[in-house]
């Protein structure tokens, strides 16, 4: 595993793309590195946009290269994109895609064709997509690079790649609860949104194929032998699952092994590892390459398809049920060899799921042998194919509905905790342990025992109950529970605040309480350096009561003052950001000691919605935007507490800083030429409405980062500019 950890705002360690693209299906928590930080080409970029909370869905984009039925996903998904159309009174839809497009999806949509990324992104832009679902993920030509940069307010993958693309940007991915079970979400970067039934949408576009025995005669295969297939790609083979189909092919005398490939993958193995297993390289008979037009038909001239344990057939295993070909699976824990469960569930095949090598070739034996049974499976099969696998009027109205839910929450408030304290004592203060007639060691372990329990009273019953043991702090003196703010608080805090939390730096002194002020590791001096181990490395201290006991958690980070180590700690907090309320912004400044940034924009005019953007989402909150333009400029914006307009000569550009910025801090970006490629980000000092650079480079040869107060360190400027000036700071 990889760490990543931070020191003095510059993160030290960082997962490459090659890395996590190795290990994709494994979760990383992003969440310090934002994805400012995460670019595997190295720059910088911002976050776009949020949209506000009650705009209604309008429009969803889709960017794939596979918007062809000669393709894996397009045949797939070629009868779901016709049956999306019907719901065009609802929102509309478009293609995005470096392909050509086939003519049956050149009707259903609006198709934006471009090889160049950048052309791409700027439609999407212009397009103001609210859902963008990206169709190819990890795969070769990918569109990564348009997820990254966040183009649409939700983006989310579906269906191209089998896995999480690790990307904090993607912030859904669209699954079933077979591939990616409830208790296996923790591996995935992404929220799941799950679907009602098998996640791949299917098309009934090959439904009819008849099994004509005849036929095998065009493939070479014996009329009257029991035919295995297998016509997975050569890089989802494995040696100990062929193995597998050698000794069922030994069991079975009169059966032969029918695969694809286009190199001599099957051989190799055998040669590599030298033994037949004695069994004839005749049964195993590769089914070449061949042209889509005889695909099907060569998958209904099989008896039953054995799918692969470490990757399963995916559109290969849709393939095989469209032709009336059964196969059986060996699932795993991950998405990418769940699927062949998920597909078989959906038709309610669960008869044909293994769970180990030995079950897998028991069951291939008997459908080979057991001919009434095999017919069974078959009909089966026939019967219930298109009831939910292969009906896309369904499939379509689940997605849509699944659309519409996704917009719906994402936006909706998130669910606010707050710390509470229970003390252990009864209502005249008496200390509960002390008073009860069990002894300490009872209650203790029944406390440990009992996951609702937060506290007794003198009788020893319970006071106050919480769902889950993990949300509360035990100590001898009291107990800190985290509570969830009911609805009311809720829909009072999304009328009067915007988006989602942010998060800010606050400071708290290891002091006992706020009156006596005592220093905690001062009282507790044989306790000292364990303190200070806690402080430095355990994520949920917040402070100690006098005892040298935990008063109180987070579940943010914590970083530890580097200059007087015992004078307290910063805990990164989510705060509710004020929309366009002055006064309360002024008082969450305050309470947080927040000193004012003015944050100058020297910029293409063409940047004007972008500046906004990227002011109103992601600019430190106590901050001042000052927009200078040329003096014949007629742009024109709205002006308000915080953001103000300015147009200059170049020769009152000082007395523009003094009359406008109050700033104890001063950021100046010049040059903004695209949104997400600032060439220049740096912090210049002013002094006496003096600005030359001979001053600028001698302050800049002498200022550290540390310089810099911890609770403006997570602007996302100051985190990645090499220095910082205080206003007040000596040249």
């Amino acid at each position: 595993m990889y760490e990543i950890y931070k020191i003095n705002g510059d993160y030290q360690k960082l997962l490459t793309y090659q890395k996590l693209e190795s290990l994709s299906n494994l979760r990383f928590d992003l969440t310090e590195l934002d994805y400012y930080n995460f670019r595997y080409n190295n720059k910088k970029f911002i976050n776009n946009f949020k949209r506000e909370i009650d705009t209604p869905l309008k429009r969803i984009g889709f960017i794939s290269n596979d918007f062809t039925i000669h393709r894996p996903s397009g045949s797939l998904s070629i009868d779901f994109f016709e049956n999306l159309i019907k719901y065009k009174n609802q929102f509309e839809i478009f293609f995005y895609t470096k392909t050509d497009v086939a003519n049956r999806f050149l009707n259903l949509c609006t198709i934006r064709k471009d090889t160049n990324l950048i052309n791409l992104k700027k439609m999407i832009l212009s397009d103001n997509i609210d859902i963008l679902i990206d169709m190819q993920g990890h795969m070769c030509n990918n569109y990564n690079d348009i997820l990254i940069d966040r183009l649409a307010p939700i983006q989310m993958h579906f269906l191209g790649y089998p896995g999480t693309l690790g990307y904090a940007n993607v912030d859904y991915l669209i699954a079933d609860k077979i591939i990616i079970p409830e208790e296996s979400t923790q591996f995935y970067r992404e929220k799941i949104a799950y679907l009602p039934n098998c996640y791949q949408c299917n098309s009934q576009i090959n439904l009819n194929y008849n099994k004509n025995l005849d036929d095998r005669k065009l493939f070479n295969l014996p009329k009257d032998a029991f035919v295995f297939c297998n016509f997975n790609y050569d890089y989802k083979l494995d040696r100990n699952m062929f193995f597998i189909y050698l000794k069922i092919l030994n069991i079975i005398p009169n059966s032969v092994l029918f695969y694809k490939t286009e190199k001599d993958t099957f051989d190799y193995i055998l040669k590599t590892d030298g033994q037949l297993h004695g069994i004839d390289k005749s049964r195993l008979i590769n089914g070449r390459v061949i042209k889509q037009s005889e695909h099907f038909k060569r998958l209904s001239v099989c008896d039953l398809g054995l799918d692969n344990y470490r990757l399963n057939g995916h559109t290969t295993s849709s393939d095989l049920l469209i032709a009336g070909t059964p196969f059986i699976t060996y699932p795993s824990d991950t998405y990418q060899n769940r699927v062949g469960k998920s597909l078989l569930l959906s038709l309610d095949l669960e008869e044909l799921v293994c769970y180990s090598s030995q079950q897998y070739i028991n069951l291939a034996v008997k459908l080979a042998t057991d001919k009434k049974y095999y017919e069974s499976i078959r009909n089966k099969l026939l019967e219930n194919r298109t009831k939910i696998l292969f009906n896309p009027n369904l499939y379509t109205n689940n997605f849509v509905n699944l659309m519409f839910n996704v917009w719906k929450n994402h936006y909706q408030p998130n669910l606010y905790f707050i710390w509470k304290c229970y003390k252990n004592t009864d209502s005249i203060g008496n200390d509960i342990i002390k008073v009860k007639s069990e002894s300490i060691e009872k209650i203790h372990e029944r406390a440990i025992k009992n996951e609702e329990c937060v506290a007794y009273n003198s009788n020893g019953v319970l006071k106050n109950k919480i769902l889950d043991k993990s949300l509360w702090i035990k100590s001898d003196s009291d107990l800190w529970v985290k509570e969830i703010l009911n609805k009311d608080d809720i829909t009072k805090f999304s009328n009067n605040y915007i988006g989602e939390p942010k998060y800010i730096w606050k400071f708290f002194p290891y002091i006992d309480c706020i009156n006596e002020k005592k220093d905690i590791i001062s009282i507790v001096n044989e306790r000292n350096q364990l303190l200070r181990d806690i402080a430095e490395n355990n994520n949920d201290c917040l402070a100690f009561n006098t005892k040298g006991e935990l008063k109180k958690c987070v579940t943010e980070n914590i970083v530890k003052i580097s200059n007087d180590s015992n004078e307290g700690i910063w805990i990164r907090e989510k705060i509710l950001i004020p929309f366009d309320n002055d006064k309360k912004r002024n008082e969450i400044n305050k309470e947080y000691n927040l000193p004012l940034i003015s944050i100058i924009f020297l910029y293409n005019e063409k940047n004007i919605d972008n500046i906004f953007h990227f002011f109103k989402n992601q600019i430190y909150l106590n901050a001042e935007l000052l927009i200078i333009v040329p003096e014949n400029s007629t742009i024109q914006i709205k002006e308000t507490f915080n953001i103000k307009l300015c147009k200059t000569n170049n020769k009152n550009i000082e007395s523009i800083f003094k009359t406008f910025c109050k700033g104890e801090y001063y950021i100046i970006i010049n040059n903004l030429m695209q949104y997400d490629e600032i060439q220049y980000i740096y912090i210049k000092y002013i002094k006496n409405n003096n600005l030359n650079d001979k001053n600028i480079t001698s302050l800049v040869r002498d200022f550290k980062i540390e310089d810099i107060p911890i609770n403006i360190i997570d602007i996302p400027f100051i985190r990645n500019v090499k220095f910082a000036l205080k206003k007040n700071q000596k040249i």
